[in-house]
């Protein structure tokens, strides 16, 4: 696609790096993501746009993309395996059917991701990597950062920062975060992720709030700040100059006014939601978290959206077979719509 408005449903999907992906990349500081996004410098590069789905919690990848053929994991030979999939103990018959090829593939997937069947041609799945984790915090903050933490802090910038900061500039928002916690340390601040917890904080953010000043007043004021932004004490702080930096972004967005764009709730949106499946009361739902990193691509507001594609996936007591295996379907059905 060379440029925004040649992003189709379908293509939505082919640069989202499920939960573990952006882990792979190692402690060498998201190497490969720099090389990537320098390498769409390139006048004949073809235009790409990136979505960070993180599933949260500690989900049963045996149920979705790492599953195992019942036939040989099963309970007459555990001792052996040491691995129990379990799917005829799921609630729900759908989730019961053995781990099928995505189609035109030989990508093995649980029953749990077969919303991904849709998108096979494009689906690429890297298995085995070990996270070394003993709590969420840190696998987390592995998979936003690609590095392993310091204990529970983060190290280094999340990868939507990176590529926000190689090729992310001419976007409104470059790096759009829903419901997941975002680090730039390092780089300037206008990679930093702007975060919203759903599509209708999108629209209170991006909304111009009452009463507005007389426009001539709202402009002098913006002179004045961006005189006092020149002066020495404010380029000698770090604090300052980011402070600026944000005040010139949220600038330039509100006077975009695109909070129509993710107003999820009014009547003109009705396909939208049918598309994605979710309510004008799910405005926080997968569903709706894809339709608003599809907007926010598809109309040049963003260039890497990072959403939360599931949760509530610990599975602690009984409700692994009633609730598990939905709410990762829920989210991969969100991903490939």
């Amino acid at each position: 696609m060379s440029n925004h408005n040649k992003l189709g449903r379908r293509n939505l999907m082919r640069n989202v790096l499920l939960a573990g992906g952006a882990a792979g990349l190692g402690a060498g500081g998201l190497g490969a993501l720099s090389r990537l996004a320098l390498g769409q410098e390139s006048p004949e590069a073809e235009d790409r746009f990136y979505v960070f789905a993180y599933f949260n919690g500690g989900w049963d990848t045996l149920l979705g993309i790492d599953p195992r053929d019942p036939a040989v994991f099963n309970e007459d030979n555990i001792g052996a395996t040491r691995i129990q999939p379990g799917y005829e103990m799921q609630a729900e018959a759908r989730f019961q059917e053995a781990p099928a090829f995505a189609p035109g593939t030989e990508i093995l997937l649980g029953p749990a991701a077969r919303p991904l069947d849709a998108v096979a041609s494009r689906l690429a799945v890297v298995r085995g990597m070990s996270m070394d984790t003993l709590t969420h915090e840190v696998g987390r903050r592995r998979f936003l950062t690609g590095k392993p933490p310091s204990g529970l802090q983060a190290r280094g910038s999340s990868g939507s920062a990176w590529l926000a900061a190689q090729f992310g500039g001419s976007r409104l928002i470059p790096n759009l975060s829903v419901r997941v916690e975002a680090f730039n340390p390092e780089l300037p601040p206008e990679a930093s992720a702007l975060r919203v917890g759903s599509a209708s904080d999108m629209v209170e953010l991006l909304r111009r709030q009452e009463p507005t000043m007389d426009e001539a007043f709202d402009l002098a004021v913006s002179d004045h700040h961006a005189d006092e932004s020149s002066c020495a004490r404010n380029l000698s702080s770090p604090l300052l100059r980011a402070s600026e930096s944000a005040r010139v972004r949220m600038r330039t967005v509100m006077e975009a006014d695109v909070q129509s764009l993710f107003d999820f709730r009014t009547d003109e949106m009705a396909a939208m939601r049918d598309r994605y499946a979710f309510a004008t009361n799910e405005l926080s739902s997968p569903g709706a978290q894809a339709a608003l990193a599809y907007q926010a691509l598809n109309n040049g507001v963003a260039r890497v959206v990072t959403i939360q594609a599931a949760s509530g996936l610990d599975a602690h007591f009984d409700d692994w077979e009633d609730e598990h295996a939905p709410r990762q379907y829920e989210g991969f059905d969100a991903l490939a719509r």
